[in-house]
C-alpha cells in the first residue's frame, strides 16, 4: 500500500489485529523483564493485601504506574516521571 492507495476494511482490520493491545494480567509474583509482555499491565496484590499494584516493563526495567487503592479510581493513570521516560506520552486512563 503506498500514500494514493485507499485501505478497504480488510487492510484495515488486519492493522489493528496486528497491533499490540494493552490487557490487564494478575500474578503472583512479576517476571523477568526479559520475559514480560510489553502489552500486559501486571496486577500484583499489594503487601497490605487490599489493593493491586500495577506494573509494566518500561525501558527494560519495571515501573509501578498506579494502584487500584489509589482513591478508588479505577484503571491506572502513568505518573509524570513515566510520561518523562516514555519521551513525552501523556496520561490516559485504562478502563477494562
Amino acid at each position: 500500500m503506498n500514500d494514493t492507495d485507499v485501505p478497504n476494511k480488510k487492510y484495515v482490520d488486519d492493522a489493528i489485529a496486528a497491533a499490540g493491545h494493552l490487557h490487564r494480567e494478575v500474578v503472583n509474583t512479576l517476571p523477568n523483564t526479559a520475559d514480560a509482555d510489553p502489552n500486559v499491565l501486571y496486577m500484583v496484590l499489594a503487601p497490605s493485601g487490599d489493593h493491586y499494584e500495577e506494573y509494566m516493563v518500561i525501558n527494560g526495567t519495571w515501573d509501578m504506574v498506579g494502584s487500584t487503592g489509589d482513591g478508588g479510581s479505577s484503571g491506572f493513570a502513568l505518573e509524570v516521571a513515566t510520561n518523562a521516560r516514555l519521551g513525552g506520552v501523556k496520561s490516559a486512563p485504562l478502563d477494562g
